[in-house]
């Protein structure tokens, strides 16, 4: 056999493996999700956004603005606004609750943190057993649905496009 032989088997054999990894998720195939709570309620975020998880550690607030900013923080050399989740995803000004863990998010260039009471794990999750959100009067508008746990799933892109990241 050939070295031009070998390699056009090989090539071919590459090309067949590429395709399968082409294949687009369906909403009955499952997706992977990090599991985290925040202000009582039980939220599910894509992991194509996570970019880490880190031990939560002191923010420097900024005087004058939004409290759902809790503040910013160094991260690997850049400093990241770090948003409260409890504020920002239920709205809610309760008391403070004690946070554990930032979850540092991505998308494209736009990057920022989310502050959370727990990391619950890694959960897989089909979209089909989604009960969407119709009505935002019962839940924000970022988050896509309800799955039948009560768990929330966020809509990250709707979130980085919403003016609920917008700081007043």
């Amino acid at each position: 056999m050939t070295t031009d032989h070998r390699k056009k088997i090989l090539d071919e054999r590459a090309n067949k493996l590429a395709i399968v990894n082409r294949v687009e998720f369906g909403q009955s195939e499952k997706r992977e999700f990090l599991s985290f709570s925040s202000g009582g309620e039980h939220y599910l975020l894509s992991s194509e956004y996570v970019v880490e998880v880190v031990r939560y550690k002191e923010v420097t607030m900024l005087p004058g603005v939004d409290r759902k900013l809790a503040g910013i923080f160094s991260f690997r050399g850049s400093i990241l606004g770090a948003y409260d989740g409890e504020k920002l995803l239920n709205g809610k000004n309760g008391e403070k609750v004690a946070n554990h863990s930032i979850i540092v998010c991505a998308l494209g260039s736009v990057q920022f943190a989310i502050s959370c009471e727990e990391i619950t794990g890694i959960q897989y999750r089909s979209l089909s057993d989604l009960l969407e959100n119709s009505s935002d009067e019962l839940l924000p508008s970022i988050i896509k649905g309800v799955f039948d746990d009560s768990a929330r799933c966020i809509d990250f892109e709707k979130l980085v496009k919403d003016e609920s990241l917008k700081i007043l």
